[in-house]
């Protein structure tokens, strides 16, 4: 009888670990590596982001060519723009029009993925090249394989469909999603809390607003705009373990071309943690005459 009792349990034991949901922690712990990354201490080394990815000569804004010479330069992270395909694919471009950035005409949103893979992307000369407009399930994969990170700036994309596409190919310890508010910044969290996000804040009020979300401080990366702003900021930011965002493209870019590396050395030292640049080149050797001393 014994034997038949525990013959029993193990039966039960194991119809019903079947029957079980499949928990899947693998995001979390991917999105949790991702985090630990991003969490702010004392020495923590600047970094690049290269805006729409770093484009140059021959290698077109949102091009994976593009991206990969930017790493290849000592960008860690890559700023991109998503929109989706008339049939529901998720591709990356900047413009709601075709034109500027590439052979095509009209709105991306009234074109195909069959119909867009037909077409060939342009520098910011408008010289046509090669290269194409990429999906973003291949970017992912790239990204993982490179051990780069995405800044995503959603253009037209629904949440659900972008939350999928990250979770299909395992993208949750490489992507920070760009929201412009905090209302979006908490559709996000409550749809996928492990997920980082990048928001906007430039001063220490919004910072406050900011912080009365119910959102864990872990989750965010902060923009403070396309100008400095008060040192104090970025102290603020610090104290609560929270990597600050500058964005140099512009303005501060050109003056950099003038001036030289210290202007982005400059900015570094006053507590900006990440530049995002269209001038990677540049700013990757003021990091690296900055490491000799």
């Amino acid at each position: 009888m014994r034997i038949k009792n525990i013959f029993a349990l193990v039966f039960i034991f194991l119809l019903f670990q079947s029957c079980a949901p499949d928990k899947d922690n693998a995001p979390e712990e991917r999105a949790n590596k991702l985090r630990q990354q991003f969490s702010w201490e004392s020495g923590s080394p600047p970094m690049i982001s290269a805006h729409r990815g770093g484009p140059t000569a021959h290698f077109p804004e949102n091009s994976l060519a593009a991206f990969q010479k930017s790493a290849d330069l000592g960008a860690k992270i890559i700023e991109c723009d998503i929109r989706t395909t008339s049939d529901g694919f998720l591709i990356l471009m900047h413009d709601k029009n075709l034109e500027r950035t590439s052979t095509g005409k009209g709105k991306v949103e009234n074109h195909t993925l069959t119909e867009l893979s037909g077409l060939y992307l342009k520098d910011f000369d408008g010289r046509i090249t090669q290269h194409k407009i990429p999906l973003l399930g291949d970017v992912l994969a790239w990204a993982i394989e490179q051990d780069i990170y995405l800044t995503l700036d959603i253009k037209t994309v629904e949440p659900s469909h972008l939350l999928t596409a990250i979770k299909k190919h395992k993208a949750e310890g490489q992507v920070i999603i760009i929201v412009y508010n905090f209302e979006d910044m908490m559709r996000y969290h409550n749809m996928a809390p492990h997920l980082m996000l990048s928001v906007s804040a430039g001063s220490i009020n919004s910072l406050k607003n900011l912080f009365n979300y119910p959102i864990p401080k872990n989750r965010l990366m902060v923009f403070t705009g396309v100008r400095t702003v008060n040192s104090a900021v970025y102290q603020y930011l610090h104290e609560n373990k929270i990597y600050c965002i500058l964005g140099t493209m512009h303005n501060i870019d050109n003056k950099a071309k003038k001036e030289g590396i210290s202007v982005y050395q400059e900015l570094y030292k006053n507590g900006i943690d990440i530049i995002s640049t269209d001038n990677v080149k540049l700013t990757a050797i003021a990091i690296r005459e900055m490491k000799k001393y």
